[in-house]
């Protein structure tokens, strides 16, 4: 016997799933990762454009080889101030750190999460872009910003900036080290070098990062690794990659 209640409920939530469907699909995009991310690059081209002008030119999303497999950097300035290597943190919340640590910390809801240095994440893009083109790493500018709400909370370096502020800083670069002809240069290495941006170079990338975390090599002697468990100091119990070449080299990689 049918429902006096809900059955005219049902009908109706079946009558309309042409419009409820899409109206969930919409609210799930709108608050996941991909589209925070997506918004907050938009954010960033738009500063870039608005705020640099025509004397930097942004190459975004740029893939190259180096040495492990491949390293992905989010945008990459020629300017005749220098060349600028700009990695974007779409994070929230409130945001720890220091220039030395392995990790930084970002408290979100009560709730404490960990990331990658960017710092030292940014560190490997500088050295993989110096290599790439040839040229000295002193005209090589890291940048570090916090583009979705997240507020720094310690005192950090200038270069990690919150939110467009990494425009001014930047700018405050004002001395001419690159002339016309070195950028030319450059301009035609980088469009050389970077891999064809694209769904394979994506997967290839996420291929790399991931062998990466379940295989890493010493950052140092570039030899295997053995995940071992800090016995002292602040980080005792956490585990972490260490050189299996150790004592005699002493590089480690944070274990995620």
């Amino acid at each position: 016997m049918d429902n006096p209640i809900f059955g005219p409920i049902l009908s109706g939530l079946t009558a309309n799933l042409h419009i409820l469907l899409p109206a969930l699909l919409f609210v799930a995009v709108v608050r996941s990762a991909w589209f925070k991310g997506v918004i907050g690059e938009l954010k960033v081209a738009i500063a870039i454009k608005l705020g640099l002008g025509r004397e930097y030119q942004d190459f975004h999303n740029v893939t190259l080889e180096y040495k492990d497999g491949t390293t992905q950097i989010d945008h990459i300035l020629l300017s005749p101030f220098g060349v600028f290597v700009l990695e974007t943190k779409n994070y929230s919340g409130w945001i720890f750190g220091s220039a030395a640590q392995k990790t930084w910390t970002q408290k979100l809801g009560g709730k404490s999460f960990k990331f990658q240095n960017p710092l030292h994440q940014n560190a490997k893009h500088v050295n993989a872009i110096a290599e790439a083109l040839a040229i000295d790493k002193s005209k090589i500018v890291s940048v570090i910003a916090f583009v979705g709400g997240g507020s720094i909370r310690t005192e950090l370096p200038r270069n990690v900036c919150e939110g467009v502020s990494f425009i001014s800083f930047i700018r405050s670069h004002s001395i001419r080290s690159l002339e016309d002809s070195d950028l030319f240069t450059l301009q035609r290495k980088l469009s050389g070098r970077r891999l064809k941006p694209g769904i394979s170079t994506g997967l290839r990338h996420r291929k790399n990062v991931k062998r990466a975390l379940i295989d890493p090599k010493c950052p140092i002697c570039e030899g295997a690794m053995k995940k071992r468990v800090a016995k002292k100091g602040k980080n005792a119990g956490a585990s972490f990659w260490g050189c299996a070449n150790f004592p005699k080299c002493r590089g480690t990689r944070v274990a995620i």
